[in-house]
């Protein structure tokens, strides 16, 4: 529509439009801002809401919730009444518009009402509870009272059935919202009070009594009690004379473990919550109430809540950087690799080096399995580095090499070998070890093998390994000495091998990501090295023969050129 001024909206009209628009009633006419106007327009039974907005004198925008195209009858009756004359207009606080449930509420007569809500609570437990909890003038209970109240709701909802469904228990949270507001707003006034706080106990317990009670599969009981603490946080943050808030706060560390056997979460979160917002002392306050905690039930460490405790109380002390302060308070755990090893690296940050050796010693010992023990062997590899212990060096290196095939490990164990015999033992053992394990899981294994063979300048044997799953990075570096030793031999290795032999380990796919390069320059070294004619009769062996599927990259390279 092109813009028109009001005036010129008004000149489209026509008799018949102006006989329909004498029919409408515009209420509540209002200006919300400059130039945008909102009405109501009453047509028969129906009530549009209509709004024309201006743009100096000209019309920007028309809207109306009939459904009609624009500009309706409503807007053509609010355009009118928008550009009657100054005097005639009356501007209203504009109220929203009412359901037809509100309208008929505010037509019944008010003893038919009463009659009727008579009867309807009559029937329903669950609303007599809320009707009683909503305009009973008594908002301060006892314990008791709270805790009759709070079961009183279930029991209206459920009856005496432990099964129920999801809306069912959307209807017990309704309940308890409308019991259990007065008490925690009462809780808000006065948060360093013991009486408010045992009311903020019987949310707590009543809502994990229900969870075990009820069959289903839900966290919505544990959201509902820290919904209710994160208000008590708020409310204790807020406390400005310092010993009512420790008196708060020594509320809820005396109520982290319930009847002295029961361990709440949930209290430990909201102290750690409030850790979060509160200031250097008061954080220190804090986590002593953890600590004595932790020392009044340390005997306790084999059940999980309180190996649970410890490890989130790690990771705060951590986070908040006071770890130092109150290392005793943790213990390494059977089972719990991950906790076990951050709390070990971090006794190594502050030096402390003797208790992350007892604690890696105790960790590996328990495994029942080697392999489970290698992280611990790597972390005493790191300690015994740093605090210059060779001998518990090679010792540890003994332990990890048939894992990590470390040469630099290898070296150190042979060193502390003192008898020959046993050296050679040693050297065997390893080595069969290394190749197997390069043959299946790890390239860690053929690479260890590589080096030890070029340690010991073993060049012919080493070439024997060429048919295992060497990489031809790997195979590139040791080309020369091999080739010095037996080019021959190594031709008809290279030439024969065969990369299905490769195995799809971590480090292996790492090492062959290098192999694509390393293809294209060990044949060009090839060619520079060997005779073409006996290249040639090589690789066409290769290709005629019995075995030829195979595949062999160097073969696909030398045939494409």
């Amino acid at each position: 529509m092109r813009r028109l001024t009001i005036k010129e909206l008004l000149q489209k009209t026509n008799p018949k439009i102006n006989a329909a628009i004498k029919k409408l009633v515009v209420r509540e006419l209002d200006e919300e801002g400059k130039g945008n106007y909102v009405a109501f327009v009453d047509d028969g039974d129906d009530t549009c809401d209509v709004n024309i907005k201006l743009h100096g004198d000209k019309i920007e925008a028309v809207s109306c919730d009939c459904g009609k195209p624009m500009p309706c009858l409503h807007v053509f009756a609010v355009a009118k009444a928008v550009g009657a004359p100054a005097e005639k207009k009356k501007t209203v606080k504009r109220s929203a518009k009412e359901s037809p449930i509100v309208q008929l509420l505010r037509s019944v007569d008010e003893s038919a009402l009463r009659e009727w809500i008579k009867t309807l609570l009559e029937k329903n437990k669950d609303l007599q509870v809320s009707f009683t909890h909503h305009f009973s003038p008594k908002k301060d209970f006892t314990s008791e009272e709270l805790d009759a109240h709070t079961r009183q709701a279930v029991k209206s909802i459920v009856k005496n059935k432990k099964n129920i469904d999801p809306t069912t228990l959307k209807k017990i949270f309704e309940l308890w919202n409308d019991i259990h507001k007065p008490v925690i707003e009462l809780y808000q006034s006065n948060a360093g009070s013991a009486a408010y706080f045992e009311l903020i106990e019987v949310i707590v317990n009543n809502s994990l009594y229900y969870k075990d009670y009820f069959h289903i599969n839900t966290v919505k009981f544990d959201k509902y009690i820290d919904d209710v603490l994160r208000v008590c946080s708020n409310a204790i943050n807020g406390l400005e004379n310092d010993a009512t808030w420790e008196k708060a706060i020594d509320l809820v560390a005396e109520s982290l473990v319930y009847d002295n056997k029961v361990f709440r979460p949930h209290y430990a979160n909201q102290l750690y919550s409030l850790i979060e917002i509160s200031d250097k002392e008061k954080q220190d306050y804090i986590f002593e109430k953890f600590e004595e905690f932790a020392i009044k039930y340390q005997a306790e460490r084999n059940y999980m809540w309180y190996f649970n405790f410890t490890q989130n109380l790690f990771d705060v002390t951590v986070k908040q950087g006071v770890f130092e302060k109150y290392t005793t308070l943790f213990y390494v755990a059977y089972g719990q690799n991950e906790y076990n090893l951050n709390l070990i690296r971090e006794l190594m940050k502050l030096g402390m080096f003797a208790q992350a050796e007892k604690f890696c010693n105790e960790c590996a010992k328990g495994n029942y399995s080697e392999s489970y023990s290698v992280p611990y062997w790597l972390l005493l590899k790191e300690i015994y580095i740093a605090t210059g212990k060779k001998k518990a060096l090679a010792e540890v290196g003994y332990s990890l090499l048939p894992f990590t095939y470390d040469f630099e490990d290898y070296l150190q164990v042979i060193e502390n070998i003192a008898n020959d015999e046993d050296r050679k033992k040693f050297r065997t053992k390893i080595f069969s070890s290394a190749r197997k394990s390069g043959s299946y899981t790890s390239y860690k294994g053929i690479e260890f093998c590589f080096r030890l063979l070029d340690y010991e300048k073993k060049y012919v044997k080493m070439i024997e390994l060429v048919q295992s799953c060497s990489t031809y990075h790997l195979l590139l570096q040791h080309f020369e000495p091999m080739f010095a030793a037996d080019k021959l031999r190594l031709l008809k290795a290279l030439v024969e091998k065969n990369d299905h032999s490769y195995y799809y380990s971590e480090d292996s796919m790492r090492a062959r990501g290098k192999d694509e390069e390393a293809v294209k320059t060990l044949l060009d070294l090839m060619m520079q090295k060997y005779d073409q004619n006996i290249l040639n009769a090589a690789f066409r062996a290769k290709s005629n023969g019995r075995w030829s599927y195979s595949k062999n990259k160097l073969v696909e390279r030398y045939q494409k050129k």
